[in-house]
C-alpha cells in the first residue's frame, strides 16, 4: 500500500503545483509536485483528494483531464472519486440523480462516507445528500439493477461489512421471490469467496 501524504505534505505539493512560469507552464518542481498529487489521488489518498478539492475551482482543464484519466472506471466508484475531487459538473454529467453516488456511499467505509458528506455539503448539494444518505428513491432493492446489486455484492465483503451484506442478500431474495428470507447469523468466513453476485443473472 502506498504511503499516505498527510495534510501538510499534500498542501505543500498543491502549493508547488500551482506555481506557473510566465508562459503559464509549470517548471520542473511544479510538474513533479503535480504528478505526485495525481498519483496520490488515483490511490485514494484522503489528504491529496482534499487538497485538490480545495483548489478545484482554480484547476485548468488539462489538470482536470489528468485527474480523470487516472480515476476509477467503475461508475459508482468514479462518481465518488469525482465528488471527493470537487468536480461537481463532471459528477452531475454522469450521475444526475445521485444514484451512482448513493451506491458508492452505501458500500464505503465510515471515514469515506464522512468525506463524501463533507464534499457534498461544500457544494451545497442538498438534494443529492438526501438521495445518498437517506437512500431516497434508491432504498428499495427491487429498484436496483442487476449491475448495482452485483457491485454491492462485491464491495461489501471487501470492506468486511458482513451484516449489511446479509441484510442486502435477504432483501434482494425477498424482492425477487417474495416472502421472508432468513440467512442466519453465522459469521461469513474471511477466507471464503468475496464476490457474491446478487443480480438475477448472477451466480454465487
Amino acid at each position: 500500500m502506498a504511503k499516505m501524504l498527510g495534510a501538510p505534505r499534500a498542501a505543500r505539493l498543491t502549493e508547488l503545483a500551482a506555481r506557473r512560469r510566465g508562459d503559464g507552464s509549470r517548471g520542473l518542481r511544479a510538474r513533479r509536485a503535480w504528478r505526485q498529487l495525481v498519483r496520490a489521488c488515483a490511490a485514494g489518498d484522503p489528504a491529496a483528494l482534499e487538497a485538490v478539492r480545495a483548489a478545484a475551482r482554480d484547476l485548468p482543464e488539462p489538470d482536470v483531464l489528468d485527474l480523470l484519466v487516472v480515476g476509477p472506471q467503475e461508475p459508482a466508484d468514479r462518481a465518488a472519486y469525482l465528488t471527493l475531487l470537487g468536480q461537481r459538473e463532471q459528477r452531475q454529467a454522469m450521475d444526475p440523480d445521485g444514484a451512482l453516488l448513493a451506491l458508492a456511499y452505501r458500500a464505503a467505509e465510515p471515514d469515506v462516507r464522512e468525506r463524501l458528506c463533507t464534499a457534498m455539503a461544500a457544494e451545497g448539494e442538498a438534494d443529492v445528500i438526501r438521495v445518498v444518505v437517506t437512500g431516497d428513491r434508491r432504498d428499495r432493492i427491487a429498484e436496483m439493477s442487476d449491475d448495482e446489486l452485483d457491485y454491492l455484492g462485491h464491495e461489501l465483503p471487501d470492506h468486511r461489512r458482513w451484516d449489511e451484506l446479509r441484510r442486502l442478500a435477504a432483501r434482494a431474495l425477498e424482492d425477487r421471490f417474495g416472502g421472508d428470507i432468513a440467512l442466519g447469523t453465522d459469521p461469513v468466513s474471511p477466507g471464503g469467496p468475496h464476490d457474491i453476485a446478487l443480480g438475477a443473472g448472477g451466480t454465487e
